[in-house]
């Protein structure tokens, strides 16, 4: 299938008709020209369903911006995982809802509900690990979109600067934390 069949020149000369239409470029990529303006989306099937990612609107991401995202979801479907999910859910949680359903304030409240039954000095370690390690990583994402690869990538980061991640230390109290949203 031929790709990269658009060019700026062509969208920039863009006019909306009475009813909207689709501009392919290839590769699932399309540009949805309505009235109200133009989004570039995807198509593909993932889990033998059709699906349909939205990328952002024209002119606010560009042909190369829009078929860079292109690309990146086309390697997260070789990988057998769904854009929409990776790309569409792990934003800020400010854009996806109240900044309360960030990892951070979530953690904050699960570390304020167990601070009474612990020991100051723990208290204090656990709040500090995750001040340290988590909250810089994953600590403004909405805590319900966030997915297990980026938490994975989060404490390879503390690994890879020579930090130790056992299971009852940063990736525990992750998980509890986590857990307090559901």
């Amino acid at each position: 299938m031929a790709t990269n069949r658009l060019s700026t020149a062509r969208l920039r000369a863009l006019k909306p008709k009475e009813r909207p239409y689709k501009l392919f470029d290839g590769g699932g990529l399309y540009l949805l020209v309505r009235s109200t303006g133009t989004l570039w989306q995807m198509a593909y099937r993932f889990g033998r369903k059709s699906k349909t990612l939205s990328l952002g609107p024209y002119p606010r991401v560009s042909l190369a911006d829009a078929r860079a995202k292109r690309e990146h979801a086309k390697i997260l479907l070789a990988e057998n995982r769904d854009p929409i999910v990776i790309m569409g859910r792990n934003r800020p949680a400010t854009v996806a809802g109240a900044a309360s359903d960030s990892f951070e304030a979530v953690a904050r409240e699960w570390h304020a509900t167990k601070k009474a039954g612990w020991k100051e000095s723990y208290a204090d370690l656990v709040l500090n690990r995750l001040e340290q390690n988590l909250f810089p990583e994953i600590g403004h994402l909405n805590v319900g979109a966030i997915e297990p690869p980026t938490l994975l990538d989060a404490l390879r980061k503390i690994e890879a600067r020579g930090g130790r991640v056992p299971d009852g230390g940063v990736a525990g109290e992750s998980k509890a934390a986590s857990e307090r949203a559901v």
